[in-house]
């Protein structure tokens, strides 16, 4: 076949709902050496994701999958992420739950007062408290 263009258009309404939604998956093996790299900004950040490892059905509030109909409507990308974002070369093109460090969600530990403690890394200290 012979297409003269690509185009993703915004999403239409519809009456009809699509009534399946994949189960998230693990998290790729490049999103995983891009969280293991000390050299890259993903480094660490426990919501690192992409085209390969979503979409994510613990984010979806209502179809289609469109960012703003998902929980991470309220975190606006940064420019990097909106540029990962719009690049159709890359993994991250249209992938919803796009963020990092800078523009999205994160981890944090707190005491039982509720208070925040500033830890480095708290997925570790939580299963150093757990051992």
């Amino acid at each position: 076949m012979n297409y003269s263009s690509f185009e993703i258009n915004e999403s239409e309404v519809s009456v009809d709902k699509i009534t399946f939604i994949p189960p998230d998956i693990a998290t790729c093996s490049e999103c995983t050496e891009e969280i293991l790299n000390l050299n890259n900004r993903w480094r660490g950040y426990g919501f690192t994701n992409c085209t390969n490892c979503g979409p994510r059905f613990s984010i979806i509030k209502e179809l289609p999958y469109d960012r703003e109909k998902t929980t991470m409507s309220k975190f606006k990308m940064c420019k990097k992420c909106n540029s990962e974002y719009l690049d159709t070369t890359n993994r991250r093109f249209h992938a919803q739950p796009n963020a990092c460090e800078e523009c999205g969600p994160e981890l944090w530990t707190e005491d039982f007062k509720g208070n925040k403690l500033y830890i480095e890394d708290p997925i570790i200290f939580t299963q150093n408290q757990l051992s």
